[in-house]
């Protein structure tokens, strides 16, 4: 599995509920526009893994963090130490559970 912040590939993550941050210029439109729908989109919390070194970095007050030249942000759920550690094992367990959902 990969870290969704740094791309690392770890055999012990944290799976969090996390977003890349993105900045919206108003000049593309107003809410009933297509690139402000694309930007709320991208603004959802998603689950993903991080490795423990990007958690550490990322678990702070405000969740959010600079890591390799993108922001990100945790939800406030997944701070303060309380997103679950997972093994490979794990991951491909919930992959497979996703997969399913399809």
């Amino acid at each position: 599995m990969n870290c969704f912040c740094c791309g690392r590939e770890v055999f012990i993550a944290r799976k969090v509920k996390i977003r890349r941050w993105c900045e919206y210029e108003a000049w593309r439109g107003g809410p009933d526009s297509a690139a402000y729908k694309a930007y709320e989109e991208e603004m959802t919390y998603r689950w993903g893994v991080v490795c423990p070194g990007c958690y550490l970095t990322l678990d702070n007050s405000s969740g959010a963090a600079d890591i390799s030249g993108q922001f990100f942000n945790l939800a406030g759920a997944s701070r303060g130490d309380r997103a679950r550690t997972i093994g490979v094992q794990q991951y491909l367990q919930w992959q497979r559970s996703e997969a399913d959902r399809l």
